[in-house]
């Protein structure tokens, strides 16, 4: 029964990704590939860090009706830690799901309607990006105006394989979204294996609000 298991997961994972190819070009469908591999190898890792929800939920006070996205999400474990900090209407999205609440989607071409969440949350996932503006573009799209947008990304470090852009600052990060920052509510940066950052490579975390309409 597991052999049958595992080789019906095996198909399921190849047809997710014959899916998220179709129309694609040489270059965009291996780049799809080794982003899926690496999500797929991640799926079970546990959360490795709470920081940006921490620092998230600090600074905007959370309800029960608002909708939040999770991009890269790999499996539940963030998800999970939103809602036990009182987030209700979590939705994830990744290259590779086992859980009901991930949705398989390319954060490139997203399916949600416009303006659809209040909150969106992206840890670790931009400098993964085939095309980062297009990305950002799409974040603005499927948020409301007002809604919160919280980011963490490596700084510089050097990039290779799958780990693909350097945003060099918390500045130059949100300068990426103007002119669409409203309020800027986190912007830190944090050395390696320092008591705000576990990671190797320094961070840059922001939380600000989204401005789509005129003042």
């Amino acid at each position: 029964m597991g052999k049958i298991t595992n080789l019906g997961k095996t198909w399921l994972h190849k047809a997710r990704l014959y899916w998220l190819q179709r129309g694609a070009d040489e270059s965009y469908r291996a780049y799809l590939t080794e982003q899926f591999e690496r999500s797929l190898s991640k799926s079970t890792t546990p959360l490795q860090s709470t920081r940006l929800i921490d620092r998230l939920f600090e600074a905007v006070p959370i309800t029960s009706d608002m909708s939040v996205l999770c991009i890269g999400s790999r499996n539940a474990a963030e998800l999970d830690y939103m809602r036990s900090k009182g987030a209700k209407q979590v939705t994830g999205i990744d290259l590779h799901s086992e859980s009901p609440d991930i949705l398989v989607m390319d954060m490139h071409h997203m399916k949600f309607p416009d303006a659809h969440f209040d909150i969106v949350y992206s840890s670790h996932s931009l400098e993964h990006a085939y095309d980062a503006a297009l990305v950002i573009k799409e974040m603005i799209r499927v948020s409301r105006n007002g809604a919160a947008i919280a980011i963490e990304v490596p700084i510089q470090y050097e990039t290779r394989g799958s780990d693909r852009f350097d945003f060099e600052s918390a500045e130059k990060l949100l300068s990426l979204f103007a002119p669409f920052v409203d309020q800027v509510l986190v912007s830190e940066e944090h050395p390696p294996f320092s008591p705000m950052n576990r990671y190797s490579t320094p961070i840059a975390r922001v939380v600000f609000t989204l401005r789509k309409q005129p003042a």
